[in-house]
C-alpha cells in the first residue's frame, strides 16, 4: 500500500495491518523521545501508530515549523522528524533553527520528492537523515526503526 492520501482510512488500515500481522514492540527505546513535525494530521496519526508499534514511549507533534522550534526547546527530543515542505516556513529553515539550538540534533527530513543527490544513508555519523513519505507503510516503519536503532547505537 502506498501513501497517496493521508487520513482516517489510512490510519485505520495501518492499525489493521499492525494487528493482523502481530507486529509487536521490537526496539529497546529506553525513554526515546520523538518530535514529529508535519502539517498533515493524517500523516501525524500514521506516524504515531508506527512509533507506538515500535515501543517509542514519548512523542510530541507540531503542525508547523514555529511550533516545532518551541516543542524542540521544551521537549528536548532525541529524534525529530520534519516534513520538508510546510506552509509557513520551509522545513530546511526549521532544520537550521533547530540545529542552532542543538548542533548535534538527530533529524529525519521527510519528503515525497526525490532525495538529495549528496545524501549518503551509509554514513553512521550523520545526524541528518531522509525518509520518503510516499513508500509503503511497512517500508516507512522499517526506515524509522532503522533510524531509531542508528540513534541508539550512536549514543552507546
Amino acid at each position: 500500500m502506498h501513501i497517496f492520501a493521508h487520513g482516517p482510512l489510512l490510519v485505520f488500515l495501518l492499525f489493521i495491518t499492525i494487528k493482523k500481522k502481530g507486529i509487536v514492540m521490537d526496539i529497546s527505546t529506553n525513554g526515546l523521545k520523538i518530535l514529529v513535525v508535519d502539517d498533515d494530521a493524517g500523516f501525524q496519526a500514521l506516524l504515531r501508530l508506527i512509533l507506538s508499534s515500535l515501543g517509542v514511549p514519548a512523542m510530541e507533534q507540531a503542525g508547523n515549523e514555529e511550533e516545532a522550534i518551541a516543542h524542540f526547546a521544551s521537549f528536548a527530543p532525541h529524534i525529530t522528524l520534519v516534513n520538508i515542505q510546510m506552509p509557513r516556513m520551509e522545513g530546511m529553515e526549521a532544520l537550521k533553527k533547530i540545529q542552532q539550538l542543538d548542533p548535534e540534533a538527530f533529524m529525519i527530513m521527510m519528503t515525497s520528492f526525490q532525495l538529495p543527490d549528496n545524501f549518503n544513508s551509509d554514513n553512521e555519523e550523520e545526524s541528518l537523515n531522509f525518509l520518503r513519505k510516499n513508500i509503503p507503510i511497512p517500508a516507512i516503519r522499517k526506515e524509522i526503526k532503522n533510524y531509531c536503532d542508528k540513534f541508539i547505537a550512536r549514543k552507546k
